[in-house]
């Protein structure tokens, strides 16, 4: 079995001894990694993550020819390099290989473990020391119901309020947050609480980018284009020289098209998205920490609609507008 000759690799004893059970029988898979059900000799009940074998080499495989393929098409199509392809994968690489260290992963856990653990709404599994390799990761086992059982009923409506106050106390006050709210890396607590899980890869806001995104925020909802783009030159959204009248009345179309919609039926990230396109000319390419944040506010607001297909986006900031920061 590849999880137990990856598990005895990483800690130098048999299975039999870490654990006083092992299923060897995954609870789940994915592509990078399994999940396994344990119990620790204290009667700890744990879950065993374990990176499958072989996938660093392939990714790094992958990279290379990848490399390969956009050196070749440089020479091919020389307006390609203005766009820096090869930095583009040097990037890319660097947070494929990184996403699968599960060290890294743990230091994920443990620095939003603490952040949260006040916050009342998120729970966080914590990291079983000192079973913590690149391979290999022991977290505690929080049973939850899949999210996707919530959605459409009071109990989803709770849930969304939930999620979205723990993404604001993520973002604004603690400065990092998961960058991967899906419904398959949320559980709902008999408690109330969200269970998140799977923090390969997170986001972090330094202060000034908290600020601006909190008056990017602002300027959307209340249809201020000039504050709107001053928020994402701040916020590295549009970088360089630049028309600033021109972008403002492209920002400007954007925000009167949401007129129409009903509130309810706004999308922050996709008007996000397209203010930042509005900046993406030819020789800039939008910060991957950015992209990031798009993604997963992208991710959230899917969530949140999933599990309160009514759920009033704006209503609920304005509503909270306290928790955003001085702007």
């Amino acid at each position: 079995d590849q999880s137990v000759l990856a598990i005895e690799s990483a800690f130098g004893r048999p299975v039999d001894q870490l654990f006083s059970k092992f299923d060897r029988t995954p609870m789940a898979a994915a592509s990078v990694a399994q999940i396994h059900r344990a119990e620790m000799p204290d009667g700890r009940q744990v879950v065993v993550k374990v990176r499958r074998p072989g996938i660093v080499d392939q990714v790094r495989r992958d990279l290379r020819l990848l490399r390969l393929v956009v050196r070749w098409t440089g020479w091919l199509v020389p307006a390609l390099r203005r766009q820096q392809p090869m930095s583009l994968i040097e990037e890319l690489g660097e947070q494929l290989l990184g996403e699968m260290d599960l060290r890294h992963e743990a230091q994920n856990v443990r620095r939003l473990a603490a952040a949260l653990r006040e916050q009342g709404t998120l729970y966080v599994p914590g990291i079983i020391d000192p079973f913590i390799s690149a391979a290999v990761l022991v977290q505690e086992f929080a049973p939850g119901r899949p999210l996707a059982e919530r959605f459409g009923t009071p109990a989803g409506e709770a849930l969304a309020i939930a999620l979205l106050d723990a993404y604001l106390h993520q973002m604004f006050v603690v400065g990092a947050f998961h960058a991967d709210p899906h419904p398959g890396n949320l559980f709902a607590r008999e408690d109330g609480r969200l269970c998140l899980h799977d923090f390969g890869l997170i986001g972090t806001l330094d202060p000034f980018s908290r600020q601006s995104l909190g008056r990017m925020l602002e300027s959307v909802i209340y249809r201020d284009a000039d504050a709107a783009l001053t928020s994402a030159i701040d916020l590295g959204f549009i970088a360089g020289t630049f028309d600033r009248r021109a972008l403002q009345r492209g920002i400007d179309t954007i925000l009167s098209e949401l007129q129409g919609q009903p509130l309810a039926e706004w999308s922050i990230a996709e008007t996000l998205w397209r203010i930042a396109q509005l900046g993406a000319r030819e020789h800039f390419r939008i910060p991957r920490h950015l992209l990031v944040l798009l993604r997963a506010l992208f991710l959230l607001e899917s969530t949140l609609r999933s599990l309160n297909p009514r759920f009033d986006l704006v209503k609920e900031l304005l509503d909270r507008r306290q928790l955003l920061p001085d702007v």
